[in-house]
């Protein structure tokens, strides 16, 4: 108990006007959160203990632990980190001069794990790492980190390591010529800006809670089974390691990392569950609905045996009416627009053209949806017709064929099984909101 003195002198107190000697003003909550939070979970001390030594007289591991705790609270770039660090609380806690942070020093930091040097030289020797998957980039710091982290995240949390989660993704970058990149290439994009330079991610998480348990950055126009070709010895090698007491893992993909290679690889290590391309399987896609002798919730299910790519396979037809709605309506409103902007290209020409213009022609062909409009004149005017292709893309409407490397699996585990891979969509999806991971833009440098 604190005497504050009598009733008069508090209210003398209150009513006399003063004015603070000094008010600062410091965010806490967010960044207090998650620092609590990583130490908790032991993310602290990993780095603490695995990056020792300071540099420029800041601790080393804080050059990697304050950019995790300001992608969640106002992702900047490392120049303006320091900025950012002194409206917080973190340089009281954690004892360090936001002043001393810039993109100089994270650079030399990050040099003191991964030697820009030995990199080059390494490249030097090997000049076919340019073209390899990693770049000749050597992370084992940061492997260690992980393995020891996801120890860290079982003593937390009863993670399902039976079920495994895997599938890449990839996230755009403004990086222009004439700057250099050997990770960040040209490709395919999976946000349709085929333009940019990109980084693709292949990710692994546990079913019940979608928490990474393994991960890599590889270069951006490599081809998604080709990338789990060269990572899934390791893949494999780091879920045994860490679900020791695991006997038979069971990994589920994505129909993009079918391949034969892939398959053998696999085949005797783990069990897998996936999805096949209808369009192979035309005769099966073809079965009527009567023949579907099974029932899964609010669908129906065909089960079957095939041989896969060398590996006997049960497969599971799967069919669910309200799919085959949602389909229809997005097929239909994406061949609507693509007419709209068609005809509107068609109106903007003040003189008719008596042949289709190329402007017309590149619009349509610009479009994923390429296949489904011919396009033809009569008497003048631009006619949009719809091919077969849209018929036969209607006949796989609220159908899935997916499949299990058992043969003995039962189609609902099946089902099940592969329903559970919208967790690692769902991380791909924080991880590009902006409003909570930030991790974009992707920050970079790149001179390496």
């Amino acid at each position: 108990m604190i005497y504050l003195g009598s009733a008069e002198h508090i209210v003398d107190a209150l009513n006399q006007t003063r004015s603070p000697v000094e008010v600062r003003h410091r965010d806490f909550g967010m960044v207090a959160a998650a620092y609590q939070t990583a130490k908790e979970l032991g993310l602290v001390d990993l780095l603490e203990q695995h990056i020792e030594g300071q540099r420029l007289g800041v601790p080393r591991h804080l050059y990697f632990l304050l950019p995790i705790l300001n992608r969640l609270s106002c992702a900047t770039s490392k120049a303006r980190m320091g900025d950012w660090a002194a409206g917080t609380v973190l340089p009281t806690v954690l004892g360090f001069d936001p002043k001393r942070l810039n993109s100089q020093t994270f650079w030399y930091a990050t040099d003191d794990v991964i030697s820009e040097r030995e990199l080059n030289e390494r490249r030097k020797e090997h000049p076919d790492l340019d073209d390899a998957l990693f770049v000749g980039l050597d992370d084992a710091t940061f492997r260690t980190i992980e393995e020891a982290m996801l120890r860290e995240l079982q003593r937390h949390y009863p993670l399902d390591g039976n079920i495994l989660l895997y599938d890449t993704t990839n996230f755009f970058t403004y990086i222009e010529a004439p700057a250099r990149s050997r990770l960040a290439r040209t490709g395919h994009n999976k946000e349709c800006h085929h333009h940019l330079r990109q980084v693709g991610l292949a990710l692994c998480v546990d079913k019940t809670w979608g928490l990474p348990l393994f991960y890599r950055l590889y270069r951006g126009n490599r081809q998604d089974a080709k990338t789990f070709s060269e990572i899934v010895g390791e893949l494999i090698e780091a879920l045994r390691a860490g679900f020791s007491q695991i006997r038979e893992l069971v990994l589920v993909l994505d129909k993009g990392n079918n391949s034969q290679h892939n398959f053998a690889a696999l085949r005797g290590r783990v069990q897998w569950v996936g999805t096949l391309t209808p369009s192979h399987y035309e005769h099966l896609m073809a079965l009527p609905l009567e023949d579907y002798e099974g029932r899964w919730e609010s669908g129906r299910y065909h089960r079957c045996h095939r041989t896969v790519m060398g590996v006997p396979c049960v497969l599971v037809l799967t069919y669910n009416d309200a799919l085959k709605r949602n389909q229809e309506h997005s097929l239909h409103n994406a061949i609507e627009k693509l007419k709209r902007q068609l005809q509107e290209k068609w109106n903007a020409y003040k003189r008719r053209p008596q042949k289709i213009p190329v402007g017309i022609r590149s619009l349509l062909q610009a479009s994923r949806y390429k296949n489904y409009l011919h396009l033809s004149l009569c008497q003048g005017q631009l006619v949009l017709t719809e091919t077969s292709a849209v018929q036969q893309r209607r006949a796989h409407f609220g159908k899935n064929l997916l499949f299990c490397a058992d043969p003995d699996a039962e189609a609902p585990w099946v089902i099940e099984q592969y329903r559970g891979k919208d967790r690692v969509e769902d991380d791909f999806k924080l991880l590009k909101n902006p409003e909570m991971i930030r991790w974009r833009p992707c920050r970079h440098w790149t001179d390496t």
